[in-house]
């Protein structure tokens, strides 16, 4: 678990860093969905994964997470998570009935 936390705030810092080249960071994620994909993530767990986020926030930030900033991080995680999952969505198989 050490690991993961370790790899999540690389990740983290990859995509805050992508965020002016918005087509880099949206194929970025798409990939790391496909990847997630294949570990097991399920689409709820992103839910899970924006509470923790913007709890960790608050915690370390202080007064300094006010509204505006939570919102602009709430809408920076979702517009991640949408384009992780899309990656997730494409990279499953497709089922023949």
């Amino acid at each position: 678990m050490a690991v993961q936390k370790v790899r999540f705030a690389e990740k983290l810092a990859e995509i805050v860093q992508a965020m002016p080249r918005l087509a880099e960071l949206l194929g970025h994620t798409r990939a790391l969905g496909a990847r997630h994909s294949g570990y097991g993530v399920r689409a709820a767990d992103y839910r899970t994964v924006e509470d923790a986020l913007l709890a960790a926030l608050a915690a370390v930030l202080g007064d300094s997470f006010d509204a505006p900033t939570r919102e602009a991080w709430a809408i920076a995680y979702n517009l991640v998570a949408e384009t992780m999952l899309e990656g997730a969505a494409s990279a499953r198989p497709i089922r023949s009935i």
